[in-house]
Order: structure tokens, then sequence, then C-alpha cells
């Protein structure tokens, strides 16, 4: 299991910053490929978890999504089952990080 940690997460800034600055969301933890991708409008939390090629484990994995130095946690049943209401699968921001899986247990 990839765990997410401070350095990946310095890495990736430090590749943005000497890259050409093109807005970007990162999607990374128990997930089959982390990744960083383009932003686009169109982007939510589940579309990200897919393009990363979804969960590496078991499907009662939390997902969090890292925002301007908030966290939000998210029962992906709830956020897969919903076809309504954005709370649920929220439209992703420039420079937000999606974490798939405890971040806790990840470090063990």
């Amino acid at each position: 299991m990839k765990a997410f940690s401070v350095v990946a997460f310095l890495l990736f800034f430090a590749q943005v910053a000497s890259a050409d600055l093109q807005e970007r969301v990162m999607v990374t933890g128990a997930v089959r490929n982390p990744l960083e991708l383009a932003y686009t409008p169109e982007l939510t939390l589940v579309k990200a978890v897919i393009a990363a090629g979804g969960f590496a484990e078991s499907s009662h994995t939390p997902v969090y999504l890292v925002r301007c130095r908030q966290v939000k946690k998210f029962d992906i049943h709830i956020v897969i089952e919903s076809t309504y209401g954005a709370e649920n699968n929220p439209h992703l921001q420039p420079w937000d990080i999606v974490v798939v899986g405890d971040p806790i247990k990840t470090r063990q």
C-alpha cells in the first residue's frame, strides 16, 4: 500500500512549482495508480478516484479531500451510490488533494 506522506506532498508541490504552473489535483493513498491530474471544472471526487485506477483495497476505504488546510472525510458508499447533491461527490478545485485510505493506518 502506498502511504501519503509529507515528503510526497512536498515533492508534488516542488514539481508543480518548477513546471508550467498548470492547475492540478493530486490523488494518492490506497489507489492502484496514484497520480496528478490536470484540473478541469468537470472533475469530481469519484472521477478522480476512477482516473487513479480505483481502490487498491477494500471498498470500505474512507476518502479524504484536502483543500486549503481543511480536511473533509467522505464515506465512499454514500459517494458512489449518490446521484444527487454535490455535497456527496464534490467538484474538485485546483490544488485539491484526494487521499484514499486512512492516513494513520497507511503509515504503519
